[in-house]
């Protein structure tokens, strides 16, 4: 014969199922969620970390936004200071849903204070500096 299961023990066996049963709704909200969250507002596709140029070469800044998350432009800068100080290389107006945004940048004619040898930094970001997005060391060469 088998033993009848108490009622504490089918209640906690009917929990489980509608548990299980909402599990799928449950994490489908989260992912989308983590998804976005995850997902960085303001990113610099171009130039990479590591990445060398000859002094004088027009350098393609690449970057994704998305510009539904925040009300302004963005601002592009460098810096030869390790991130102690920071040059203005160009603001670009807003733009509408995730847009790339490229700019030729001519060290040679925008940025002369570049020379052979120490590393450079990018910095993006919107107008109230809520979302900053930086690259590592890339190099320029002669």
């Amino acid at each position: 014969m088998i033993p009848k299961p108490s009622a504490s023990r089918s209640l906690k066996r009917l929990s489980i199922l509608a548990c299980l049963a909402l599990l799928p709704l449950l994490t489908a909200r989260c992912t989308t969620e983590d998804k976005a969250a995850a997902e960085p507002v303001i990113q610099i596709l171009s130039p990479k970390t590591g990445d060398s140029f000859k002094l004088g070469d027009t350098v393609k800044i690449i970057t994704k936004s998305d510009y539904t998350r925040f009300t302004s432009g963005i601002t592009i800068n460098y810096s030869i200071d390790s991130a102690k100080s920071w040059q203005l290389i160009k603001s670009k107006v807003r733009k509408e849903g995730i847009q790339m945004d490229t700019l030729s940048w001519i060290q040679s004619e925008d940025s002369p204070d570049i020379t052979a040898g120490p590393g450079v930094m990018l910095q993006v970001y919107d107008y109230t500096k809520k979302f900053p997005a930086k690259t590592g060391f890339f190099t320029f060469h002669n």
